[in-house]
């Protein structure tokens, strides 16, 4: 059975500067980004921000 994780916002922006997102997958099954962090990231991303562009990933 697969684990449910809720993802927030410092989390994926860290992991993903640290070419580490693909460990959240890895890890856990089931991975749920609320809407609202979606959000938070598409307006950093919009800012010129890094961040992961959450549409790429397949777990999303």
């Amino acid at each position: 059975m697969s684990e449910l994780v809720v993802a927030d916002t410092s989390p994926l922006i860290f992991l993903d500067g640290v070419g580490c997102l693909g460990l959240l997958s890895a890890l856990y099954g089931r991975i749920l980004v609320p809407d609202a962090v979606a959000q938070e990231i598409a307006d950093g991303l919009a800012l010129g921000f890094p961040g992961p562009v959450l549409l790429a990933l397949p777990w999303v």
